[in-house]
């Protein structure tokens, strides 16, 4: 549902386990998601930021590029815009990221 709405590329939901965020479940049109994916929240880009900071993030016609930034992909990926809540409590974080 989340990917329908904001005409997603990927959708992603990351947990949090100790120091770590870990992708549990993703969607995506494409085929360059990691997915036993994990980082520290200081190492994980947008993610990693919105996870250490609890604060919602939505960058729209985003257009820095950088693997560092969607740590999730396996190659860098042309995204231009980007979406990520904090799950209450600093207990994960939902990404939908887009395209267009």
């Amino acid at each position: 549902m989340v990917a329908n709405t904001f005409d997603a590329y990927t959708a992603a939901l990351f947990l949090a386990w100790d120091e770590e965020l870990r992708l549990v479940e993703f969607i995506s049109l494409g085929d360059s998601v990691i997915e036993d994916c994990s980082f520290s929240h200081p190492d994980g880009g947008l993610v990693g930021w919105v996870a250490k900071n609890n604060k919602p993030l939505n960058l729209s016609h985003f257009e820095k590029k950088g693997a560092q930034l969607f740590p999730f992909y396996r190659k860098e990926e042309p995204i231009r815009s980007f979406m990520a809540v904090p799950i209450a409590g600093e207990k994960g974080v939902l990404v939908a990221d887009s395209k267009n």
